[in-house]
């Protein structure tokens, strides 16, 4: 963002979307999100872990999934 504002931008980005943030109506903390197609990933379960793996399976990228508590 700031390569953007000083107007220094490689040629080739034409548009930029970072990560968005929510805030949490509770406690009016901002949540990160990031917003991922269905056809970009795969929920994978080993050990009785549950897995999120980005694909392409190449970039090697498994993220945990926490269990959510409120």
């Amino acid at each position: 963002m700031r390569l953007k504002k000083h107007g220094r931008l490689p040629p080739y980005i034409r548009k930029m979307s970072p990560p968005k943030y929510w805030k949490d109506r509770v406690n009016g903390r901002k949540k990160l999100m990031i917003g991922l197609r269905r056809d970009t990933y795969k929920i994978m379960v080993e050990n009785d872990r549950r897995y999120l793996i980005i694909l392409p399976r190449k970039l090697g990228l498994k993220i945990w999934i926490a269990r959510n508590f409120r």
